[in-house]
């Protein structure tokens, strides 16, 4: 009898060791399954690399005060390099290197280029410079623009409806006073034919114009006031902001955000009618102050600012994250087209590699 008592407290310990392993089993199958259906549990951290830092001006050579980047690498830059007017700077390899491209014989310089796809191009400037391209940069022609203003601000929906912007400023040397004008022009075929659509009796400067749909664009003026028209330039509304704005971006979502100083991080999503101020930002995003701000159709933006400040989103603007990525410069300007991205900061312009950010490979770039 006391044998079989033995025999059968064996057997209970062996039956609850299966049943442990069974169970452990159980379970690291059920995590694995988890891990196979949620990829992104096992995903790594999303990268940005710098692929190439160059000086911003080379005296002779180029100065890359307003830089775009195209769909296929290319990227133009507007400036004005000490020696050459009326010229731009044409890059082949997602700016590593720069040529110069005669654009104008005016004699004026040109402050901002945009391209609504590789063959369409505007370029504006001093003393109402403005050409276009139709071939992909190869040549461009003058337009007729009716202005003297310094233009310095355009942005096209597409090959067709578009806006330029700038202003006029006198001073009286008697009393420091400065006053003028700022204005906007719209054209619905490609900058042929041009109509003044917003003229203000102020000194103000054209910050941004971001030319939204067929019938949508935003302005951004002084970095104090934003102004928003929904019928082609016919009519304007102002448009409430309670920060110091300093650029404005669209999402792929269709959520607009702006960022400025002291930490302005800000979106919308009634198309600028309501603003709200980013929730979940760190120390780092919340107290510095940012220049600039985009994103590209993967839901992929970068936010860029003074003494190396650097946020990358994959969300849309969802969630946002301090990198560490360029050292003691002042970043101005950024620009994401796929999976490229240009920042332009005070002392190098950075070539930038998305892929990884963007889920992308380089062979599917």
């Amino acid at each position: 009898m006391k044998g079989d008592a033995s025999k059968m407290r064996i057997l209970k310990i062996i039956t609850i060791l299966f049943l442990i392993c069974g169970v452990s089993l159980a379970a690291r199958q059920i995590v694995l399954k988890f891990k196979l259906t949620n990829p992104e549990q096992v995903v790594l951290k999303p990268k940005i690399r710098v692929i190439s830092a160059i000086p911003r001006d080379e005296t002779g050579s180029y100065s890359l005060d307003y830089v775009v980047l195209l769909n296929n690498g290319e990227s133009w830059a507007a400036g004005y390099n000490g020696k050459h007017t009326g010229t731009l700077f044409h890059s082949k390899d997602s700016g590593k290197s720069w040529e110069t491209v005669k654009v104008s014989e005016t004699g004026f310089n040109t402050k901002a280029v945009m391209f609504a796809d590789a063959e369409n191009g505007w370029a504006v400037g001093s003393n109402g410079l403005a050409v276009r391209t139709t071939n992909g940069g190869r040549s461009w022609e003058s337009l007729n623009i009716p202005t003297k203003a310094d233009l310095n601000a355009v942005d096209f929906f597409d090959s067709r409806i578009g806006y330029v912007g700038g202003d006029e400023r006198y001073g009286n040397k008697f009393n420091d006073e400065v006053t003028g004008t700022v204005e906007l022009h719209c054209t619905v075929d490609g900058g042929v034919t041009w109509r003044q659509c917003f003229k203000e009796n102020e000194p103000s400067v054209v910050f941004q114009i971001v030319a939204l749909s067929e019938t949508e664009a935003f302005v951004l003026l002084d970095g104090t006031r934003m102004i928003r028209t929904d019928d082609q330039g016919r009519t304007w509304q102002s448009v409430p902001i309670s920060a110091k704005v300093s650029a404005l971006a669209f999402a792929s979502d269709g959520v607009c955000w702006f960022v400025g100083t002291k930490g302005a991080f800000q979106y919308s999503a009634d198309r600028g009618r309501t603003w709200e101020k980013a929730s979940m930002l760190n120390q780092d995003l919340a107290t510095r102050d940012w220049h600039s701000i985009g994103f590209n159709s993967d839901g992929v933006g970068l936010a860029v600012g003074e003494n190396s400040a650097l946020a990358l989103t994959i969300d849309n603007g969802k969630t946002w994250e301090f990198l560490d990525l360029v050292k003691s410069d002042d970043l101005r300007g950024v620009r994401i087209q796929g999976v490229h991205g240009i920042i332009l900061g005070a002392k190098n312009l950075y070539s930038l590699d998305l892929s990884e950010a963007s889920g992308k490979s380089k062979l599917g770039s």
